[in-house]
C-alpha cells in the first residue's frame, strides 16, 4: 500500500494541477480505496464523500456512485 500511495500522490498533484478532473477523481478514488484498505477509515471515507460530491456536481456518476459504495 505505501508503494501505491506514493505512486498516486505526484500523479494527483499533476492531474489537479493539469485541470484533468476525471483523472484527479479517479486518482482520489483510488487513494480513498486504499485508505480503507490500511484501516484509515475516517481518512478512506472523508475522501470518498468528497469525491463523491464533486464528481456529482462534475456529472460524473459513475466515479459518484462507485465513491459512495465504497464509503458506505
Amino acid at each position: 500500500h505505501d508503494a501505491a500511495l506514493a505512486t498516486l500522490q505526484p500523479l494527483l498533484a499533476e492531474a489537479t494541477t493539469g485541470g484533468f478532473g476525471y483523472l484527479d477523481l479517479e486518482i482520489r478514488l483510488a487513494l480513498g480505496e486504499i485508505r480503507l484498505q490500511i484501516g484509515d477509515d475516517l481518512g478512506g471515507r472523508n475522501r470518498l464523500t468528497g469525491v463523491e460530491t464533486e464528481a456529482e456536481l462534475g456529472g460524473f456518476g459513475l466515479i459518484a456512485a462507485k465513491a459512495a459504495r465504497l464509503g458506505s
